[in-house]
């Protein structure tokens, strides 16, 4: 076993003060947010929209969300984390295995529980955060929680803006979506106005490879 010098001894217990300054801060900004919200009632109303999907007799896949859930309960997680407080904050909703919620609030760029998860039941079905900064992926810190709670977690969710990852943690298949608005190139949008400009007939691509034969009916292959 080798001898620790005075030097990185030094350097250890700087590190681990300047980890706890931040986790000290990271309390004092979380308490302030707690008790400074701009909707008061954020928390319910994420509570709200999951226990209406519930009562719709809808089992949320989190490794693959359907439309409605990603319109309504991740929607209002995202929505929550830009729009409750004083400025965007992360937000953090384990599920449990029984459907039980256990909802926090951090800061811009960390969350954590605000009290112990007591009563969660294992295993976890999805651990679902934000990244108010717009961008879904899995940070450092996040890759470690996931691999503590691998055993015990199936699914990991990280939502950015108009995008976000749903990780299969078993088969290590992430679902990736990015919405966004798609313009057409401006070269055909020129090439469009040109023709209803002038009434000139629009060229017509070919949709079949093989000949077709025009019939008073229409078109047959």
């Amino acid at each position: 076993m080798g001898r620790m010098s005075d030097k990185q001894i030094e350097d250890a217990e700087r590190d681990e003060k300047r980890i706890d300054d931040a986790y000290d801060e990271f309390l004092v900004d979380e308490a302030y947010a707690i008790a400074h919200p701009k909707i008061p009632e954020w928390e319910d109303r994420i509570r709200r929209v999951w226990e209406s999907i519930l009562k719709m007799g809808i089992t949320p896949n989190f490794y693959n969300p359907d439309t409605y859930v990603e319109n309504t309960f991740l929607s209002e997680i995202w929505h929550m984390s830009t729009q409750a407080f004083e400025k965007p904050r992360e937000i953090q909703v384990v599920v449990g295995a029984n459907d039980r919620l256990f909802i926090s609030v951090g800061t811009p760029s960390f969350v954590d529980f605000k009290d112990a998860p007591v009563g969660l039941k294992l295993p976890i079905k999805s651990w679902i955060h934000t990244h108010p900064s717009g961008s879904a992926f899995f940070s450092g810190t996040d890759w470690r929680t996931i691999k503590a709670f691998e055993p015990v977690m199936q699914s990991a969710i990280v939502l950015g803006d108009n995008q976000y990852w749903a990780y299969n943690i078993k088969s290590r298949i992430v679902k990736q979506v990015k919405f966004g608005t798609l313009e057409f190139p401006e070269s055909v949008a020129e090439q469009l106005k040109r023709y209803e400009n002038t009434n000139t007939p629009r060229p017509e691509r070919a949709m079949y490879n093989t000949p077709v034969e025009k019939t008073k009916e229409g078109v047959e292959l």
